[in-house]
């Protein structure tokens, strides 16, 4: 059985970038740090305030006339929290509608939960919350304070195998078991700057000009192969990661990452994301682009779908030999945008009236299966 579905008729239009390309989505200017999702849609936390969308690639504003500047962005439960840089922390418990001001501490840059805690840190110290982000109380027992100052700056701080992690006045220390006191996680004299992350299953650190890595949070090693970021997403085995463009490391293990920068406008990447089949990333001053990821999906051959006419006038009929359930046809521009998406159901053969596409050349793009067949054709 043919079925047949006239494009003219579609509600909207989602812009999707060609395999192995970034395309830039409608958020076009300023910085991403964070990514956060909540309730099936995904929120940007930037430093012109907090945005939303539905797929990651259409945007809307979504603090209204708070006007924040987000350093950081997280959610728990469905609850998000976002740290203004001056403004403190606000949380909003009904996706992003409203928003209250739960901690007026400014200078917070960094959300790590752990235990069913959440604990905020910058360069005004530490605090952590035991109920979803609405108390808040000071976290950073232990910690230096900065030279001639009053306050703790932490410049990171991370979750690993069950402890948290930061680093502040120039070494790394460790929240002990009872999460009351901070303890030096490396022995060394203060340098002048520090950092930490997680990734692959290691903790790497600097600590001045020394490059660190540990497999176990407490026994350190130099490394000359050190893997520093802005932000990651995991997805299964597969993990991404910002700072110097974008990376892949394509299994748990690997120390060797694979480069998916490509076409971005800039090296110098923050927040990054994976939503609905994006890959999401802010390129500094240049706003959030999107590329397909197809980890685990297997691409046909162009030989084993059928199409036509082609050329085509009025409408083209995409055939393949095994029948797939819940498939989505997408038309795609000869520059890779969609002009149209639409879910088709099941079957081996589907009927586009493509009469509304401007004369050109396209793609019909068809997914389902865990497999996604490509087909071109010209629209006269």
């Amino acid at each position: 059985m043919i079925k047949k579905y006239t494009l003219s008729a579609l509600s909207f239009l989602i812009i999707f970038n060609c395999f192995g390309q970034w395309t830039q989505t409608d958020f076009m200017t300023g910085l991403v740090p964070g990514f956060a999702e909540a309730n099936g849609k995904l929120f940007a936390g930037s430093n012109g305030g907090v945005f939303v969308s539905d797929n990651g690639l259409t945007w809307v504003d979504a603090d209204g006339a708070l006007d924040l500047s987000v350093e950081a962005i997280t959610s728990v439960d469905g609850v998000l929290l976002a740290a203004d840089v001056a403004k403190g922390i606000y949380r909003s418990a009904n996706g992003g509608v409203s928003w209250t001001r739960v901690n007026p501490q400014s200078g917070m840059r960094c959300f790590v939960t752990l235990n069913g805690k959440i604990f905020s840190s910058g360069y005004l110290g530490v605090q952590v919350s035991s109920d979803k982000g609405i108390t808040w109380i000071d976290a950073e027992d232990g910690l230096p304070k900065e030279s001639g100052s009053a306050f703790v700056n932490v410049s990171s701080m991370t979750a690993f195998k069950g402890n948290l992690y930061a680093a502040s006045g120039g070494k790394l220390w460790k929240l002990n078991g009872a999460q009351t006191q901070w303890i030096s996680a490396y022995t060394a004299n203060a340098e002048n700057s520090a950092g930490i992350g997680s990734i692959q299953g290691k903790l790497y650190a600097y600590v001045g000009q020394k490059n660190l890595v540990s497999v176990d949070g407490s026994n350190w090693s130099a490394t000359s192969n050190p893997v520093f970021f802005n932000d990651k997403v995991i997805s299964g085995v597969h993990t991404y990661y910002t700072g110097s463009g974008v990376k892949e490391f394509t299994d748990q293990t690997t120390t060797t990452a694979k480069n998916l920068t490509g076409n971005l406008p800039t090296t110098s990447t923050y927040g990054i994301a994976l939503f609905k089949g994006n890959l999401l990333v802010s390129a500094q001053g240049r706003g959030i682009w999107a590329r397909v990821i197809t980890t685990g999906i297997v691409e046909l051959a162009a030989e084993s779908i059928s199409l036509y006419p082609n050329p085509a006038q009025d409408q083209v009929t995409v055939s393949i030999a095994e029948e797939m359930a819940d498939a989505v046809v997408v038309i795609l521009d000869h520059t890779g945008k969609s002009c149209a998406e639409i879910a088709v159901g099941s079957g081996k053969s589907f009927t586009l009236t493509v009469s509304a596409l401007s004369p050109g050349a396209y793609f019909v793009e068809l997914h389902g299966n865990g497999v996604i067949g490509r087909k071109a054709f010209v629209k006269l």
